[in-house]
């Protein structure tokens, strides 16, 4: 199993997002991971032929994140 991990920004995301799922891969699931008061990070978790890509965002708790579902669920 490969992993490959993405460092990527809000105004990237669903650009990086549409790139992925233009490769073949598949939405696994999101998680939020809780870093600090005021801070959040956001992993979107993709997989293809046994590879793993993972997108990570960090964020502020305030800040509204864009959604993909226009990419993965239209």
């Amino acid at each position: 199993m490969e992993d490959k991990f993405i460092p990527v920004t809000l105004e990237a995301v669903v650009a990086e997002v549409t790139k992925i799922k233009a490769d073949g891969y598949r939405l696994i699931t999101m998680t939020c991971v809780d870093l600090d008061e005021d801070n959040v990070e956001i992993l979107y978790h993709f997989d293809k032929d046994l590879k793993e890509r993972h997108l990570r965002m960090k964020t502020a708790k305030k800040s509204p994140v864009p959604s993909i579902s226009p990419v993965y669920f239209a």
